[in-house]
């Protein structure tokens, strides 16, 4: 962006000349020296800062101080003029430093709110507030995260709630780019995307905040090399992970979602509790020895760090079997371990050798679809093994897809996730909006974690109050706003009651996930995962057995009716 190095035009430069020649007169009539020396100094260091050219009062006070002079500042002063510029009908520009900055790019397709154009309307409005986003975004075509996103944009622009301004409420906007690794296949070298877009929603449009749906890896990236020099805001749809949790931050990345290791702890009693099943069913005879599998997404940090903890001592939260932990059963060859980056065939040959009674799938969707299905339908029966039983992960939530028509399968498989809200009465609200909203995407669920985030930095920019939002370091100190005092609900109908309780102080902002148990230092979350199951209609049940903690790890246990079969 350029501001004071425009060269000004010459009408501009002859009408400043008039001015700085009125004002010398004026000067002079009122018996002051108006010498060479004086007009002189007007002409080259009339000013350090547009307030001086207000203290010359009269014509200089609407002037802008540009290299050293008090001159008409050329180029846009609007929105609506770079709206509205010839040549750009369908490529909508803002007004930066009096320059039209347009708004997307190939990395950075998607404008929000898309409904009826609204984000026309919004930043035609006075002081418009942009934010960037991260999501799988194709310009045209909204995907499950960004109609969250447009939800969440859509109800509040409805309202008219937004961050305070002189003349009410300021309106927003989202520019969304496209993130290429979004968990549903094996990870991409995309450093160079996430780098061009951070430098347009960093540089070009000086976002404050950014809603990132990203990979741990990426997130980091699109931090470190462009975020924290600009005091950039991230509020992730995603879970931690160790290393974003003890980041160097200052405070500006918080996440919906808990770490991977603290989800992962719900690994252990899952396990204790499917080995008491195939026990009662006979799968595994009373005294046989239990084998277990892992495929290891190691090439994925959230997937890595599952893994870490599920192989950890069970003092640390680690399983154990056999009455053995993970390391003596490995000693005793009743536990392997294989990683995803090994080769489909390489998988299938060491499982099939293997015989597991039980894998622990901590892997990506593709392990359904081209490993599991081959090695169900060459499972040999015949010694009186039956197949294994598949302990899932949250990357296979909502897609399992195909691997629902394996036989059979269904009826052996449990998955982790990340925990929903023991209180569904503001999560029901939100699909009534969803659904409504979104006929064509009527009935799909499970996504709410992208919604929250939205209203979270949406609420903290609200939060930073009438002292406005010029960096990330105002939403920060919005968002550490929202976790404690009187609460109020993230949907349309708590909106105005929500801002108005923020113009007088904290409040506690609670979600379609729950309370806002936020660590208000590393922006993490902590909540053990439960469980979800596939019932005989091929409905994905979540939270059907929460996790019960206990002083001592290896006594934390499940609660709930899993209902999806009989038994479990």
């Amino acid at each position: 962006m350029r501001s004071h190095d425009i060269v000004a035009p010459e009408r501009t430069r002859s009408w400043q000349a008039t001015a700085i020649i009125a004002s010398a007169a004026a000067i002079t009539a009122a018996g002051g020296v108006a010498g060479c020396s004086v007009l002189y100094e007007l002409k080259t260091e009339q000013c350090s800062s547009n307030a001086d050219c207000v203290a010359l009062g009269g014509v200089f006070a609407e002037l802008e101080c540009i290299e050293s002079l008090c001159q008409e500042p050329s180029g846009c002063k609007t929105n609506g003029e770079c709206i509205d510029a010839p040549g750009n009908a369908g490529e909508p520009s803002v007004c930066i430093n009096r320059a039209c900055v347009r708004l997307r790019t190939p990395e950075c397709p998607m404008i929000l709110p898309v409904s009826n154009e609204l984000y026309i309307a919004n930043l035609r409005s006075e002081d418009p507030l942009i934010f960037g986003g991260f999501a799988p975004a194709t310009a045209g075509l909204l995907s499950q995260t960004t109609r969250n996103y447009e939800l969440a944009l859509k109800e509040f622009t409805e309202k008219g709630v937004g961050p305070p301004s002189s003349t009410g409420s300021r309106k927003l906007v989202m520019i969304v780019c496209d993130s290429a690794n979004q968990m549903n296949a094996q990870p991409t070298d995309n450093d160079e995307s996430i780098d061009r877009a951070m430098a347009h929603l960093v540089d070009d449009l000086k976002v404050p905040g950014v809603l990132a749906t990203m990979d741990a890896e990426d997130l980091q990236r699109a931090f470190e090399t462009k975020g924290k020099a600009a005091s950039t805001f991230f509020m992730s749809t995603q879970e931690s992970d160790p290393t974003l949790a003890t980041l160097q931050d200052d405070g500006l990345i918080w996440h919906v979602g808990p770490g991977a290791d603290v989800i992962a702890q719900a690994y252990a009693p899952l396990l204790t509790r499917t080995i008491a099943y195939l026990k009662s069913t006979g799968a595994v005879g009373p005294t046989e020895e239990v084998k277990v599998a892992t495929i290891v997404g190691s090439d994925n940090r959230f997937l890595s760090n599952m893994v870490e903890t599920i192989q950890s001592p069970p003092d640390k939260f680690g399983i154990s079997f056999n009455g053995l932990s993970v390391a003596d059963n490995r000693a005793a060859e009743n536990y392997l371990s294989v990683a995803s980056t090994t080769p489909a065939a390489m998988q299938l040959s060491a499982l099939r050798a293997f015989r597991p009674h039980v894998i622990i799938a901590a892997t990506y969707p593709s392990f359904l679809s081209d490993v599991m299905p081959l090695l169900e339908s060459s499972w040999d029966e015949s010694d009186g093994q039956p197949k294994p039983f598949y302990l899932l992960s949250p990357f296979h939530y909502n897609r399992l897809d195909a691997a629902l028509g394996v036989p059979g399968f269904k009826a052996r498989l449990a998955g982790v996730n990340g925990p929903a809200a023991e209180d569904q009465t503001l999560y029901e609200e939100y699909v009534g909006n969803w659904d409504t909203t979104f006929i064509e995407a009527a009935g799909v669920r499970g996504y709410e974690n992208y919604y929250d985030a939205a209203y979270y930095l949406i609420y903290s920019a609200i939060a930073a109050g009438t002292l406005g939002v010029s960096s990330g370091s105002d939403l920060k100190l919005g968002m550490q706003r929202l976790l404690n005092g009187n609460e109020y609900y993230m949907c349309p109908r708590g909106m105005v009651d929500a801002s108005q309780a923020l113009a007088r102080g904290a409040i506690k902002l609670m979600g379609t996930l729950g309370p806002p148990d936020f660590d208000a230092i590393s922006g993490t979350r902590s909540a053990p995962g439960s469980v979800w199951c596939v019932n005989s209609m091929n409905q994905t049940k979540s939270d059907v057995l929460r996790y019960v903690p206990d002083a001592d790890p290896t006594l934390a246990s499940l609660r709930g009716d899993f209902d999806c079969f009989t038994g479990f």
